[in-house]
């Protein structure tokens, strides 16, 4: 398993993590500026990303064998990409990438 937790007031941050069997849990801290990418994935375990409900977020969620778990504050704007209402006009937001092969992928606000 694999638990990352990001700072709080950062900015511009590129972040992958990934494991090949385990579960992957990301946090994101609050106070982003710029434009921030996370990238989070498992072959075999469930993915779950918590981000602040205040920043503007596109999420690209797939999974194979599990099911797409998300919070609804984001908006499906095709097969695997939700978003944020304010995403398109927002100077500091994440764009995140959450998979799994065979587990569940959950993005929730906090």
């Amino acid at each position: 398993n694999l638990d990352v937790v990001l700072p709080k007031d950062a900015a511009n941050l590129s972040v992958t993590a990934k494991t090949g069997a385990g579960n992957v849990t990301v946090e994101v801290g609050s106070g982003y500026a710029g434009s921030n990418i996370i990238s989070a994935g498992s072959g075999a375990g469930n993915v779950v990303v918590s981000i602040p409900g205040d920043i503007a977020a596109r999420i690209h969620a797939a999974t194979g064998w599990g099911k797409v778990l998300m919070d609804p504050r984001f908006s499906q704007t095709d097969k695997d990409t939700y978003q944020s209402s304010d995403f398109d006009r927002a100077v500091d937001k994440i764009e995140i990438t959450a998979k799994s092969g065979a587990g569940n992928v959950s993005v929730n606000s906090m």
